[in-house]
């Protein structure tokens, strides 16, 4: 999808009135860790910035984002453009994909708020799309995902979902350590010390062993964002969670998905919607009546240009190509000679068996890539029929119920250990929807209450 760019604005979150943190025995001092520069670790670096030395680490390829991740694809030689670079690009000569989060809901009256804040900010804008079933009136599928209704809007980034947590960022004062896993946390005195790996052993992409571990700092207080941060090394995200925390984490099961982004020439739109004497579709769910997959898939593709679409797993099927090694569940490494010959091929063909009859010839495909994500989203147990066991980690591969429900009691959604100074921030810590708007609250939520408990008064 191709959205327009905006300039970068700063952003004051809540907090009017700047207050000095102190360094004695019962506030907070300045130097503040944060792991993870997703949407949650954004949202709490732009909410800390301004009163104290925040630092965030992120492990990303390209830059911050996390589940929050777009990729811009030169058309000519089909070459990933730099995130950093791709600002000032030109759209008609690239394949854009939103292949993480491709939009996010804002349900509650607290993040309705905060999204009229980034729209005055040209941060963001509601995604007005037409959607739909196919089979054209197939509808009992879960839309798990929530897709946009009149009730329920959905808004969008502009420039592409990654540049909401990066214009965070950019907007506050928070330094940001890109392609770092943090890999180990220890106590040193009455603060952490963090030790982590840069390179292509900080990359979960890779195989590459991790050897020796570099000292990445002193902090007064980490916050924790990553959702792998409480996996083994196995995992190669960032990991090393202090026990004295890890007790307190919530116990969700993880929800693994595969993605493949498919660019066509602009045939398959054209043809799939004069077809069914539709509205050029921007989304749509797929009922997988042809499909050895038991769920739904989601579609999102762009309207004008080259035409960009993502194809979403179900969880049974990430499950089953999730490892490589069923008894030491190691991930296959995230390389295209298995990306692009197995699940990718695979979403494909699936997508083709379900839209064949729709269809007046057949889509020329011009670009392909698969992406996996280990831990697409954090589910509750009770609303899981199927539950697997890897490595260690609890996976989801079917679903009793959306994703999507009525929040009646948000409760705390962070992990807080004020006494040693550490914090877990992210979807996997609340009882809200699991996605963007749970993250982005998780985020600016442990950020106040680090606040109120260590900022100076008055």
């Amino acid at each position: 999808m191709r959205h327009r760019h905006a300039s970068l604005i700063v952003m004051l979150f809540g907090y009017r009135h700047a207050r000095a943190l102190v360094s004695d025995s019962s506030r907070m001092a300045a130097k503040i860790a944060i792991v993870g520069g997703g949407i949650s670790g954004s949202c709490a670096a732009a909410a800390l910035a301004s009163e104290a030395e925040v630092t965030v680490f992120d492990q990303g390829r390209r830059g911050p984002g996390g589940r929050a991740s777009h990729r811009s694809v030169r058309a000519s030689d089909k070459q990933i453009i730099e995130d950093d670079v791709s600002l000032s690009h030109n759209t008609k000569s690239t394949y854009e994909f939103d292949h993480g989060c491709q939009f996010f809901r804002a349900d509650s009256e607290e993040m309705k708020r905060i999204v009229s804040q980034w729209r005055e900010r040209v941060w963001v804008a509601p995604w007005e799309g037409s959607f739909g079933f196919l089979p054209a009136g197939k509808s009992d599928a879960f839309d798990f995902f929530g897709i946009a209704s009149e009730s329920s809007p959905v808004y969008i980034a502009l420039g592409g979902m990654h540049q909401l947590p990066r214009r965070l960022l950019q907007s506050s004062r928070a330094a940001v350590e890109k392609g770092t896993r943090v890999c180990q946390i220890k106590r040193k005195d009455n603060q952490w010390e963090l030790f982590g790996a840069t390179g292509n052993q900080a990359y979960h992409d890779t195989n590459e062993a991790t050897t020796d571990l570099a000292s990445l700092g002193v902090y007064d207080a980490v916050v924790l964002t990553d959702i792998s941060s409480a996996s083994g090394d196995w995992h190669r995200a960032s990991a090393g969670i202090p026990d004295e925390l890890f007790q307190h984490l919530p116990k969700k099961v993880r929800m693994p998905l595969f993605s493949c982004m498919i660019a066509f020439e602009k045939v398959c739109r054209v043809c799939l919607c004069s077809s069914l004497s539709m509205t050029p579709l921007t989304g749509c769910l797929l009922h997988e009546a042809y499909s050895p997959f038991d769920s739904t898939r989601c579609l999102w593709f762009s309207s004008d240009g080259p035409e960009c679409w993502t194809l979403i797993s179900t969880p049974s099927y990430a499950l089953q190509e999730i490892t490589q090694d069923r008894e030491t569940g190691a991930f296959k490494p995230q390389q295209n000679d298995y990306l692009n010959t197995v699940p990718g091929p695979t979403l494909f063909n699936a997508f083709l068996q379900t839209v064949q009859s729709f269809l007046t010839e057949q889509p020329n495909v011009v670009y392909m890539q698969a992406q996996r994500w280990g831990s697409g989203l954090p589910v509750a147990e009770e609303l899981c029929d199927d539950i697997h066991h890897v490595a260690g980690d609890r996976f989801a591969a079917k679903l009793n119920k959306p994703l999507v429900h009525e929040v009646t009691d948000s409760g705390r959604d962070f992990v807080a250990d004020d006494d040693l100074r550490l914090y877990y921030a992210g979807d996997f810590c609340s009882n809200r929807c699991p996605g963007f708007e749970a993250a982005a609250l998780s985020g600016f939520h442990v950020a106040a209450h680090i606040k109120d408990k260590f900022v100076e008064k008055g």
